[in-house]
């Protein structure tokens, strides 16, 4: 029987072990602990960045408030599970004797420490800073629905209603004033044609706000309706105004007729003769047929 005196090995293969846990810890401890509190603390920050915006507007409200959904359902939870897996790695660095591992006493316990708690005092304020974000969202959400409230008032109850007073005022008024001046009242047509179409890019504006804070949308036919009654009148009286300039015709040499104007005016009578003539635009033309006569007997 041979005895082997194995106490060299030993220690040599004992010391191997303590240089692979020595590496391991140190390994753990650089990536696993300081570099993942560096990752944590700067995800932190910058989702506390973004939790200290406000709504400055509807589409900003609605971006925010989407990016809050993101934040609770995915962007936190992801955080909180890295922090669990940062806090179960700093139990396992913890369950060695650091200092029996560590002959050279080149590990700053102290400084691992500072590294621990300042990600464990950031992960605390994460709550309070959320629920801050959302509160100011709840906020800026009242104020936005009273301004829409406003809007919404201020378009159907103030614009609309003096819209189609004017409307009903030019409709009523047109047949008289278009035998005493047809420019003025085209030009009173096409001001009302502006106003309406400055209307439309206004109900754009509201319609828009609508969806953003995911409101029923503003519906009123007046609108429209107001359109089309203005809309055929402004180019009957554009017509008569025109067909008036073109019996000037009359009195001059047969070289110097444009007969393209002709034409044009020509095609402007057959669209407002054959379409659907409104009530008030009947009442225009049987105003305008004395002057229509008179230039007859004239002829």
């Amino acid at each position: 029987m041979i005895r082997i005196e194995c106490t060299e090995i030993n220690h040599l293969l004992r010391k191997n072990i303590l240089e692979c846990i020595y590496d391991l810890i140190k390994y753990i401890e650089k990536t696993n602990i300081r570099q993942k509190s560096k990752e944590l603390n700067n995800k932190i920050e910058n989702l506390r960045d973004s939790l200290s915006q406000s709504a400055d507007s509807e589409e900003t409200l609605n971006q925010l408030e989407t990016n809050l959904e993101i934040y609770k359902n995915d962007l936190v939870p992801g955080i909180y599970l890295e922090y669990k897996d940062f806090i179960e790695w700093i139990f396992f660095y913890f369950d060695y004797d650091l200092y029996k591992i560590y002959p050279d006493k080149t590990t700053d316990i102290g400084s691992i420490e500072s590294t621990i708690k300042t990600t464990f005092s950031n992960i605390n304020l994460t709550p309070n800073d959320m629920e801050t974000f959302e509160k100011n969202l709840k906020l800026s959400r009242e104020k936005f629905e009273d301004l829409l409230t406003k809007s919404r008032n201020n378009y159907s109850h103030v614009f609309l209603d003096a819209l189609k007073d004017k409307v009903d005022k030019a409709k009523e008024g047109a047949p008289q004033q278009i035998n005493i001046d047809e420019n003025k009242l085209l030009n009173e047509l096409e001001g009302i044609l502006n106003e309406i179409e400055d209307g439309y890019a206004e109900l754009k504006i509201l319609t828009r706000k609508e969806d953003l804070l995911g409101s029923y949308t503003t519906e009123d036919d007046r609108h429209e309706l107001c359109k089309r009654d203005i809309e055929p009148m402004r180019d009957y009286v554009s017509f008569y105004r025109d067909f008036k300039l073109s019996n000037a015709y009359d009195y001059i040499e047969i070289r110097n007729i444009d007969f393209k104007n002709l034409t044009d005016l020509v095609e402007r009578s057959y669209d407002i003769y054959e379409n659907k003539t409104p009530k008030v635009l009947i009442l225009i033309v049987k105003n305008v047929a004395p002057y229509s006569k008179k230039r007859n007997k004239q002829v």
